[in-house]
């Protein structure tokens, strides 16, 4: 028997793949002291550029909550600054010049945990990885 028998669920199927892959990511970049989910919003913000909370949010399928506490302790480590939007309700999310810099020295430690996984899943990485980026356009909120 397996030690992952099979799910009916899709959601329970995913989620248990997100878990695992979340841990095998957090071993990687631990030393540079951001956790993944860390590092993937210093990775976004800085591809983005100047980006507002709303939108972030909306990138990266997260509630309003959740990402103002994520964003929070971002802020407070000085690697991502809020400055005022277009009116007084929104602010533009930028990467700092140390948020820069910790992403930097995490990416190494990212692109190993990649590596490993596409060494792991061979051919079926891009495959899998473009089925994932394509899923949020097509599942309805």
């Amino acid at each position: 028997m397996s030690e992952f028998p099979e799910l009916p669920c899709f959601c329970g199927s995913l989620r248990r793949v997100e878990r695992l892959l979340t841990r095998h990511y957090e071993e990687h970049v631990r030393p540079s002291g951001v956790s993944m989910g860390q590092l993937s919003l210093l990775m976004i913000v800085d591809k983005a550029g100047p980006i507002s909370q709303q939108r972030l949010g909306d990138m990266l399928a997260m509630d309003k909550a959740t990402l103002s506490r994520n964003l929070r302790a971002m802020l407070d480590q000085n690697f991502l600054e809020a400055n005022p939007g277009d009116d007084r309700r929104t602010k533009q999310i930028t990467i700092t010049p140390a948020g820069r810099e910790k992403k930097e020295e995490a990416a190494p430690l990212w692109q190993a945990a990649q590596e490993e996984l596409k060494t792991q899943l061979g051919d079926d990485f891009t495959r899998f990885l473009n089925q994932l980026n394509a899923l949020p356009e097509r599942i309805k909120r």
